[in-house]
């Protein structure tokens, strides 16, 4: 058996995690090359041998004149692959990727595409509406199969694309669990444990970035604190929120309360000292956050975005069914309703949601009983999520 893996990078982005993941936990007589855009910077652990387009660095790879010229060289490359690399199939990760392995053709091996987030939430980006979404209804229905990693993409595909091709599957993505836990038991330097000298400290990871929704979360904050002084949040990541929410933090007097940490090699070890984690997305597509967070045993607070939380925290409710007014209890964890996504000032007074978002902390965080309970749960729940049943699944396709 010989697999190709079209990906842009392997060194940042969750779908590029999930490819370098797949070709370790694909059979050990299967022989795995990956296409890549270029192999200067390579971050993720992969097996497999790569081959490059040779890109040129660029610092906006969003530029529209940089994607089509990589989508061309990408094209090309593939139509040679595929006629005289002898492989059995080509698994492709994210919408340009996507595109060149259709477009390449199945006649000397089976086409398969992934996707990766809700393409409803990314509609507003024009590039989005007038040329990927139409692309996706057009030539989607031409790959052997279109995989996607949670049943709420799936459902926004179906729903909010209108795709009609009947070669859609979900499959979740696939964790390295043994390493997370290892990972989260090393010991935290001088500096970190001062981190958690607090009452409770919860904690967070995600890019600072729009999808986020970090800004809820710290207006929440100010809720949390009147029942817990010393209650510290921090939020593991950087991105071009961060002036947004540092002048929040601020004018909401939670200097003392709220860290934006930044960026570091290992948050889970810090994540693993925490006495809640809490996800404030206003979308995802499988939030890694979130099951990373249940492997260390960690309970969970999340709102209910589109897709991805409801499978992890509540697998037997309904994708469908809507949670409007108040904050549920779940199997494995907390579900509160999605805020509203508007960037508020400090003046704003707090929505509803972010009311209910701080409730549902403010009632984890009062119970150790309920927290004990989740700390085993969530554990049982994020054993779906491993690689070696991603990588069997991805295999069944080719039988």
């Amino acid at each position: 058996m010989k697999i190709l893996i079209v990906v842009s990078t392997l060194d940042t982005g969750g779908a590029q995690r999930v490819a370098a993941n797949l070709s370790l936990g694909l059979p050990k007589d299967c022989e795995v090359d990956f296409l890549l855009n270029s192999d200067s910077e390579i971050a993720y652990p992969y097996r497999g041998n790569v081959i490059s387009l040779g890109a040129k660095p660029e610092k906006d790879k969003q530029k529209l004149s940089y994607q089509i010229l990589i989508f061309i060289k990408r094209l090309a490359h593939l139509k040679k692959l595929k006629k005289y690399g002898d492989y059995d199939a080509v698994f492709s990760f994210l919408d340009s990727a996507n595109f060149a392995n259709i477009l390449s053709g199945k006649k000397f091996c089976r086409t398969i595409v992934s996707i990766h987030s809700n393409l409803s939430s990314a509609e507003s980006n024009w590039k989005y509406k007038y040329i990927v979404c139409p692309l996706i209804r057009c030539l989607y229905k031409h790959a052997d199969n279109v995989v996607t990693v949670s049943k709420g993409i799936e459902n926004d595909l179906r729903k909010s694309i209108k795709y009609k091709g009947n070669n859609v599957i979900t499959i979740y993505n696939g964790f390295d669990l043994d390493r997370i836990r290892e990972l989260g038991i090393q010991a935290l330097s001088d500096s970190e444990k001062k981190l958690f000298d607090g009452e409770y400290t919860i904690t967070t990871m995600g890019r600072l970035n729009e999808a986020k929704g970090y800004w809820h979360l710290i207006r929440a904050m100010s809720l949390v604190k009147e029942c817990f002084p010393r209650v510290k949040l921090i939020i593991l990541g950087e991105g071009e929120q961060r002036k947004y929410l540092s002048g929040l933090i601020k004018e909401l007097k939670l200097e003392d309360n709220v860290i934006l940490y930044g960026f570091t090699d290992n948050p889970f070890c810090l994540v693993k000292h925490s006495n809640l984690f809490v996800m404030s997305s206003l979308f995802e597509g499988l939030p890694s956050a979130l099951i990373e967070a249940m492997a260390l045993g960690i309970p969970c607070v999340s709102t209910d975005f589109k897709s991805g939380a409801r499978e992890i925290i509540a697998p037997d409710m309904d994708i469908n069914d809507n949670v409007l007014d108040t904050y549920y209890e779940e199997k494995y964890g907390v579900l509160s309703p999605v805020c509203d996504g508007v960037q508020y000032d400090a003046q704003s007074p707090l929505t509803k949601e972010e009311k209910l978002l701080a409730d549902a902390i403010i009632h984890i965080l009062s119970n150790e009983d309920i927290r004990k309970q989740y700390a085993v749960a969530c554990q049982q729940a994020v054993e779906r999520f491993t690689i070696d049943k991603m990588a069997s699944n991805w295999m069944g396709l080719l039988q």
